[in-house]
């Protein structure tokens, strides 16, 4: 068996790099040094999960390339501070290991992270999501921070918190979801709802959101998964990633407009 440590390298780089700043160490090769520590770090306990001597470990680096979602909605991640000297150690550092990361063009790292998750899950490996990020976390339900007293865990009810985000949304990448609607009153609404998808675009409905608002909302929190494409496919090939994005947006779209429309049906 595959043990699949999939790393969201965009993390490492931004955790290397303020780590590096708060020592007042600031060259490049130093935050490299750094760097280089965490994914070590991290790599070992991908290791410690081997059970056999058999199974073989393989980690895999993942960085954001050109995001399709910027392109349809130009406020995705629009208020985020941009450091200058993040941005030339981030270039640096995927120009110098660009055979070892992994970039797909118009997919976020989450995107390909999220496919690399389900297809070793099809494949009968062990996939385990090293990042930050908490979306990863209810998408890739084994999972690590990169801090390295960190230790994996599972989130157990890993689909119930999808649901809840789409609620919520996101301030720091721009999703606004539904305002003054927080983990707890998210929660609240589902229970009284049900947790389904339906019931998140019921709940948008009801709180007077225009279609077009609910639709970006969801477009935005939700990786590329097999749930939300039809006749998915894994492979990374350019046709194959642009079917799954209009898949993807077709199946929101089209469960937004059944539900918001389906009184004017009736």
């Amino acid at each position: 068996m595959n043990i699949l440590g999939l790393f969201d390298y965009d993390g490492f780089i931004c955790k290397a790099f303020y780590a590096s700043i708060a020592r007042n160490e600031g060259e490049l090769e130093q935050i490299e040094k750094v760097l280089i520590d965490l994914t070590k770090s991290a790599t070992d306990k991908v290791r410690k999960l081997k059970e056999d001597k058999s199974d073989k470990v393989i980690v895999r680096l993942f960085a954001s390339g050109h995001t399709y979602k910027k392109d349809i909605y130009p406020s995705y991640k629009a208020n985020r501070k941009k450091d200058e000297y993040l941005g030339v150690f981030r270039e640096y550092i995927l120009d110098k290991y660009k055979d070892k990361i992994i970039r797909i063009d118009q997919l976020e790292a989450d995107d390909v992270i999220t496919m690399e998750y389900q297809k070793a899950l099809q494949e009968g490996d062990y996939p385990i999501v090293i990042s930050d990020d908490k979306d990863l976390r209810y998408y890739n339900p084994f999972y690590c921070k990169i801090n390295i007293t960190e230790e994996p865990s599972y989130e157990e009810d890993w689909e119930s918190k999808i649901l809840e985000q789409m609620l919520i949304g996101d301030k720091e990448d721009g999703i606004t979801g539904i305002p003054k609607v927080g983990e707890k009153t998210a929660e609240k609404l589902l229970r009284l709802k049900g947790y389904t998808l339906s019931s998140v675009i019921q709940i948008y409905k009801e709180h007077d959101i225009p279609i077009d608002d609910c639709l970006k909302n969801l477009i935005l929190v939700t990786p590329i998964t097999p749930e939300f494409v039809e006749d998915y496919q894994v492979g990374l090939d350019d046709k194959t990633i642009m079917s799954n994005i209009i898949g993807h947006f077709k199946f929101f779209n089209n469960k937004v407009k059944e539900v918001y429309f389906e009184s004017q049906e009736q």
